[in-house]
C-alpha cells in the first residue's frame, strides 16, 4: 500500500492554519543534518519524516538550506538531495502557522478530515474526543499526517477510516497500524468493494479470545505484514472463472522483494455473499503465506512439524495446489470459527444457532470454509476442470448427502442464487 511518512507543510496551513487557533509564530531548536538541507548544496529545509508519536514531542523544522532552493519547507523524500553531512544548531522562527505538543486541535479541523474520508457522526465524534485526553491529542495529527505524505489518495483514506473503527473497537496503536500495511498492497480495482473493507479488517483486527490467544487470521496476516519483510502481497480484482487464485512468488527486480499477487474473482464480488468473499481472502492470503514460505525455504516443510500433512501430501504429487489445500482440510473447524467471529460481529450475521439452516453455527460455516478445499483440481491430469474429492473432505464426511449439503451450501454463498434449494442465508454482496 502506501505508507511512509513525512509532512506536506501545505496541507498543514490549510488544516490548521492561523485562523483555526494556531500560534502565529513559534521558536523551535532544531539539529540540522544534511537531509534538513542545513550544509551547503541542501535542496531545502526538511521536516523530519517521523510519525508524531502519541504524548511525544511534534518532529522539528529544520533551518534555511545552505544554498539550497528552499528553505523551512518539507520534502516528500527528505535524504534526497541533501547538501554536506555537517550538522548544526539553529534557532528558526516559523512565520507559518505550526502545531506544538499540547495544543488541541479545534472542531473544524476534525470537520474538515471527517467530510475528507467520510467518518460518520458517530466515528468524527470520537476523533473530535480524542482532544481531550492529552495521551490522545496527537492522534488527530497522526492521521493527517498519514494522509498528506499519501496524497491522500483512496487506499490512504480508506485506511484511515478503517483504523479508527478498530481504534474505537479495540484501541490501538495508529503508528503500528500503518507499519502493518508497508508490503500489502490492495489494488484500485477493489476499491469501494467489501473485500477492500475486509482485508483491511483482517489485518488490523485483534480476533484472539479467551479461548484463543492465537488465532488463523492474525497468525496469517501477522506473517503478511510482519517487518521486516522481503515480500509484498498485491490483492486484485480479476475476472479468473474461480472465486479466488494466488500465483507464485515472482522476485521483483526493482524491490528487491517477492512479488505474491492474489486475485479475487470479479463475479463473487459482484454476486457472491460477504462471508463467501471473506472466506476466499482468508484462503487465499494462507496459500500466499505457504507459497512464500516454500519459496524462500524449500526445506522448512522438513523440519516444521506444523507443515506435516503439507509435507506428506506434497510427496504423493509433486503438486503446490494440490499439498496446500490437503494441508489446508486440517485448518477447516479454525476457519470455520473464526470466519463465524468475523460474520457475527462484522457482518451483521445472526448469533443464534436456530437462524442457521442446521442449527448449527459452527457446521454452517465450517461448511463455507470447505470452499476451494473440497473440490481440488485432479493431480494426475493436465485437463482443465478435472476435479476430485479432498481425500480429507471424504473422511470426514462419508455420506454422500452430507457431501452434497455442504457443496450446495458454498454453491449458494458463491454465487449467491439457489443451489438444490439451498439459499444464500443473506443477500449482501460485496458491492
Amino acid at each position: 500500500m502506501v505508507l511512509s511518512f513525512g509532512i506536506w507543510f501545505d496541507r498543514y496551513l490549510e488544516f490548521y492554519g492561523e485562523d483555526r487557533g494556531c500560534l502565529d509564530a513559534v521558536t523551535v531548536v532544531a539539529v540540522l543534518t544534511s537531509s534538513d538541507g542545513g550544509g551547503g548544496g541542501g535542496s531545502s529545509g526538511g521536516l523530519d519524516n517521523d510519525l508524531p508519536q502519541l504524548g511525544g514531542s511534534i518532529p522539528a523544522v529544520g533551518g534555511p538550506g545552505g544554498g539550497g532552493s528552499t528553505s523551512g519547507n518539507p520534502s516528500p523524500s527528505p535524504d534526497s538531495n541533501a547538501g554536506n553531512s555537517g550538522t548544526s544548531e539553529t534557532s528558526t522562527t516559523l512565520e507559518s502557522a505550526y502545531w506544538q505538543e499540547g495544543t488541541a486541535a479545534n472542531t473544524g479541523m476534525v470537520t474538515t478530515l471527517a467530510s475528507a474520508i467520510g467518518l460518520t457522526a458517530t466515528e468524527a465524534q470520537w476523533l473530535q474526543n480524542t482532544q481531550n485526553n492529552t495521551a490522545q491529542q496527537m492522534l488527530l495529527f497522526q492521521f493527517i499526517h498519514f494522509l498528506d505524505q499519501n496524497h491522500w489518495s483512496f487506499e490512504a483514506k480508506n485506511f484511515a477510516k478503517e483504523a479508527i473503527g478498530v481504534l474505537m473497537d479495540d484501541g490501538g496503536n495508529f503508528s503500528e497500524m500503518v507499519a502493518s500495511f508497508e508490503n500489502i498492497n490492495i489494488d484500485q480495482s477493489l476499491k469501494d468493494t467489501c473485500a477492500e473493507s475486509i482485508i483491511i479488517d483482517f489485518i488490523l483486527k485483534d480476533f484472539s479470545n479467551p479461548f484463543n490467544n492465537n488465532p488463523l487470521i492474525n497468525r496469517t496476516f501477522d506473517k503478511l505484514s510482519s517487518q521486516p519483510s522481503d515480500i509484498n502481497i498485491i490483492y486484485k480484482a480479476e475476472n479468473i472463472g474461480g472465486n479466488g487464485t494466488t500465483l507464485p512468488a515472482q522476485l521483483n527486480s526493482s524491490t528487491g522483494k517477492w512479488d505474491i499477487v492474489v486475485k479475487i474473482d470479479t463475479d463473487l464480488i459482484s454476486n457472491g455473499t460477504q462471508i463467501a468473499v471473506a472466506k476466499t481472502i482468508l484462503h487465499e492470503s494462507i496459500h500466499a503465506y505457504l507459497r512464500y514460505l516454500q519459496k524462500q525455504n524449500p526445506t522448512v516443510f522438513h523440519t516444521n512439524s506444523d507443515f506435516t500433512d503439507l509435507v506428506a501430501a506434497f510427496q504423493v504429487y509433486s503438486d503446490n495446489s494440490y499439498a496446500q489445500h490437503v494441508y489446508m482440510a486440517g485448518l477447516i473447524q479454525e476457519m470455520g470459527q473464526q470466519l463465524s467471529d468475523y460474520a457475527i460481529n462484522n457482518l451483521n450475521y445472526p448469533d443464534t444457532g436456530s437462524s442457521y439452516p442446521s442449527g448449527s453455527i459452527s457446521e454452517f460455516y465450517e461448511a463455507i470454509s470447505w470452499s476451494g478445499i473440497a473440490l481440488i483440481d485432479d493431480p494426475t491430469t493436465n485437463t482443465l476442470g478435472a476435479y476430485i474429492y479432498n481425500p480429507v473432505f471424504l473422511q470426514n464426511y462419508t455420506q454422500a448427502s452430507d457431501q452434497q449439503q455442504i457443496i450446495d451450501n458454498f454453491t449458494a454463498e458463491n454465487t449467491g442464487q439457489n443451489s438444490n434449494n439451498t439459499t444464500p442465508l443473506i443477500n449482501n454482496s460485496c458491492n
